[in-house]
């Protein structure tokens, strides 16, 4: 893939211990700017700040999208899950979002 590109669910915050309320959506893109079909994208979170619930790596499905949905951490404050598209050179980007105590 030439590109992969965050949709929806970035900049979301709830209660420590909820789901998010949006899915972590991202769409990955071919060099002629055509979304890729079967393309595996990994979502990670760092350690308290997030879980990710969808069984990973999550394939593009027909028009270019993943998604995952993550419930949020123990741990207060900003975290970020950073998504990348499996091939020869990943590319990767974070989605933020933050916990309330």
């Amino acid at each position: 893939p030439d590109e992969i590109t965050k949709i929806s669910g970035d900049a979301q915050s709830g209660q420590v211990g909820t789901t998010l309320a949006q899915t972590l959506k991202v769409r990955v893109f071919d060099t002629g700017s055509n979304p890729i079909a079967g393309i595996p994208v990994t979502f990670t979170s760092p350690a308290g700040g997030g879980v990710i619930i969808t069984a990973q790596p999550v394939s593009t499905d027909a028009t270019g999208f993943a998604e995952c949905t993550v419930r949020i951490g123990g741990l207060a404050g900003a975290a970020a899950t950073t998504f990348s598209a499996t091939d020869d050179s990943p590319r990767k980007e974070n989605l933020v979002h933050r916990s309330n105590p």
